[in-house]
């Protein structure tokens, strides 16, 4: 199949469009931070010993999911948003001694990028995590929605 440069230049006009159009409902790291402090009690200063981590995945710019050789699973929440955290096949844990913890001391290094890890929240498995996330991502969407209203 031949593209011409113009059917190019408008697949490409429009995947640029629906990417900045979702990039305006994408939670804040500080907003996420902030449901999932509230929704799972914790404090976000939990550690995880790294030579323990047995797997990791971007879930967002600022949100990565991490499951450990004992099958619990933990979320880390940057500081700030992290573009080259979601396009990584590779990514190194930079914590104090042999553990990263949450509260703005270690990292996630990923390409040229050091992403400072504001929180981390433990849970048992991946679905009370998954669960965590969706709650949190409609406890963000209401309160936008009560704000604009």
């Amino acid at each position: 199949m031949r593209l011409s440069v113009g059917k190019l230049l408008v697949i490409g006009a429009s995947l640029c469009l629906s990417a900045c159009g979702s990039m305006a409902t994408r939670p804040l790291p500080q907003e996420m931070n902030q449901a999932l402090l509230e929704l799972t009690g914790q404090d976000g200063r939990a550690c995880i010993r790294i030579s323990e981590i047995s797997g990791y995945a971007s879930l967002s710019d600022s949100l990565l999911s991490v499951t450990t050789i004992r099958k619990s699973h933990a979320l880390m929440v940057t500081n700030h948003r992290c573009p080259a955290l979601e396009s990584t096949s590779a990514a190194v844990f930079d914590g104090q001694f042999t553990q990263i913890c949450g509260g703005n001391r270690d990292f996630i290094v990923v390409v040229s990028e050091r992403c400072s890890v504001r929180s981390i929240f433990k849970f048992d498995d991946r679905q009370a995590a998954l669960d965590a996330i969706d709650a949190a991502e409609q406890r963000i969407k209401a309160g936008r929605d009560n704000a604009s209203s």
